[in-house]
């Protein structure tokens, strides 16, 4: 959309050697009619034009179009108009003179970037896929297990947001392979480290490595517990979080069983569960009688654990 659109043959003449349809219009009315009658991926806008200009074009196509991508081209540098351009939902915001390769770019980046992260996505798995097979293979520590997960639930998220290519299977495969690596792991381990100091951070080590520091400094921390949260479903949420907090993520191991009555009232407790009947033998009866009881005590146990570490 340009009112001087034969200035712009150009850059028509690339896009559609590029495969791509385009329609030229060189007034906004035009352009608002023809997104109102044809079917259209996205619009070129130019922000000065006479008649009816690029800003009050782009406003009155997204009022009916609100999901159509606009790119706005214009000379015009000024934060105001960029600002005003945003607010109204602008997609790409282009400053003249632009060549024909950035506007391919630019619709490349609205209408192909899912195939084209898709297919990167499988690509870089392929090559991936060996190495994560050798550590899963190879995992002798807690750590690297730590890293066989992040991986794996990554690549997860990736092939949920993106589409998997036809190796959503693989991943599963490769998942079942760390799973039963892993369970071989914890046969050998999970013993030896109950009876040892040096241990991976566990359930009942939660409030006092990550919390007990800022407790005593008297700060002010929210501990929110999501149950039964698997670690690919983590991930897609601190993407989300990310943008509006600055996030550390940190593994640790849970106790077996992993069931509440266990490995959650060990973290409220800092208590594994054998020490947790000791210290509230009547608590643990109440808890077993009732299976609606089984956390209802988190509060007590919580407030208790934070006494303890002062």
């Amino acid at each position: 959309v340009d009112d001087e659109i034969d200035m712009l043959k150009p850059h028509i003449l690339y896009l559609e050697k590029k495969g791509y349809q385009v329609t030229p219009v060189n007034t906004g009315e035009d352009a608002i009619h023809f997104c109102d009658k044809q079917h259209v991926d996205l619009v070129l806008l130019d922000e000065m034009m006479t008649g009816l200009d690029g800003l009050t074009t782009l406003k009155k196509i997204k009022e009916k179009h609100s999901s159509l991508p606009i790119i706005m081209i214009t000379k015009n540098e000024e934060e105001w108009l960029m600002e005003e351009a945003i607010a109204a939902q602008i997609t790409n915001y282009l400053t003249k003179p632009v060549n024909p390769s950035q506007i391919l770019i630019a619709c490349k980046n609205v209408l192909e970037s899912r195939k084209i992260q898709s297919d990167r996505v499988a690509k870089d798995y392929l090559q991936s896929f060996q190495k994560i097979s050798e550590r899963i293979e190879n995992a002798d520590c807690i750590e690297n297990w730590y890293t066989i997960t992040d991986n794996l639930a990554d690549w997860s998220v990736k092939f949920d947001n993106l589409g998997d290519q036809g190796l959503g299977q693989l991943l599963e495969e490769q998942w079942r392979e760390a799973n039963q690596q892993f369970t071989r792991f914890i046969e050998l381990n999970y013993e030896n480290w109950l009876r040892s100091k040096e241990k991976p951070i566990m359930s009942p080590d939660i409030i006092s490595s990550y919390l007990q520091k800022n407790i005593q400094n008297d700060e002010k921390v929210v501990l929110i517990i999501m149950d039964c949260l698997r670690a690919d479903h983590m991930k897609a949420m601190t993407n989300q979080l990310a943008q509006i907090f600055h996030i550390n993520l940190d593994y640790y191991l849970s106790i077996l069983p992993t069931a509440t009555p266990y490995s959650r009232n060990a973290i409220f407790s800092g208590y594994f569960p054998n020490k947790l009947q000791k210290e509230y033998s009547d608590i643990w009866l109440d808890m077993w009688e009732d299976e609606n009881s089984m956390n209802r005590f988190e509060d007590q146990f919580l407030r208790d654990q934070i006494t303890r570490l002062g």
